[in-house]
């Protein structure tokens, strides 16, 4: 109750000062104030087309995710198991890290087509936070619990169940959070650029192009409503392992 609290007034005092600064500045078309954002959000859902560029947002990062996950979980737990194959993969990791999104979407766009765009650079972003937290995830595994498991042997099942995972869990939730967040980001700024038919970042160019700016900040409502919404249903399940209440 109290962190619901919290999050309330921080909330608020966000909306506040937005509307300050909204005053002081005396421009909508520099920042419209909150209620002009909220109408125009609302005028924006009743659209024919608002559902079809928000359900292709999250499609393309649906999509972009589970396949950058999924990769991402396997790589990671070879390369914290096997030092010569983290020796190896740990450059690329690195290059993909530091490479900037807007350099990905570009090439992505000479590469691909514009629907697939986001799907890529999505995939390309989220892959290295993923596999890095599970890395650090394998790599802190209790080795004096390992070396326990083998003496008193242990099955593979069990010590995978009740060592490995345990450890892995909170690098894994880590990293998926973060990505999470990042994923909406990477997705949008690839729309932006590539401009597919529908999407929220072609919402968001189409409200640039004609200074349009309190649709502008409803569509970002729009993605970091998105966003929480997904880092949410994420962390959930997280509350009802059983090695999290034995704890």
């Amino acid at each position: 109750m109290k962190s619901k609290l919290l999050s309330f007034i921080s909330v608020a005092v966000l909306l506040i000062l937005w509307k300050i600064v909204s005053l002081v500045l005396g421009a909508e078309i520099i920042l419209p104030s909150p209620e002009k954002a909220f109408f125009a959000l609302v005028n924006l859902m009743r659209e024919e087309s608002f559902l079809s560029h928000v359900l292709y947002t999250v499609k393309r990062g649906a999509l972009g995710f589970i396949l950058s996950a999924g990769l991402a979980l396997v790589v990671g737990i070879a390369a914290g198991e096997n030092r010569f194959f983290f020796t190896l993969i740990k450059p690329l990791l690195t290059v993909i890290k530091t490479v900037p999104v807007l350099s990905i979407v570009l090439l992505a766009i000479i590469w691909l087509s514009t629907e697939n765009v986001p799907v890529f650079v999505c995939f390309l972003v989220v892959f290295p936070l993923i596999s890095g937290n599970v890395i650090e995830g394998i790599r802190h595994v209790d080795p004096q619990l390992l070396e326990m498991a083998r003496i008193y042997r242990v099955s593979k099942r069990r010590i995978i169940l009740q060592i490995y995972i345990p450890s892995l869990i909170p690098y894994l939730l880590a990293g998926l959070s973060t990505a999470a967040g990042v994923t909406w980001k990477a997705v949008i700024a690839a729309e932006v650029i590539s401009m597919p038919r529908f999407g929220i970042g072609t919402g968001m160019q189409f409200a640039q192009i004609q200074l349009d700016t309190a649709v502008l900040f409803a569509w970002t409502i729009t993605a970091v409503i998105i966003s929480a919404v997904t880092e949410t249903l994420l962390l959930m399940p997280a509350r009802f392992l059983p090695w999290r209440k034995g704890a």
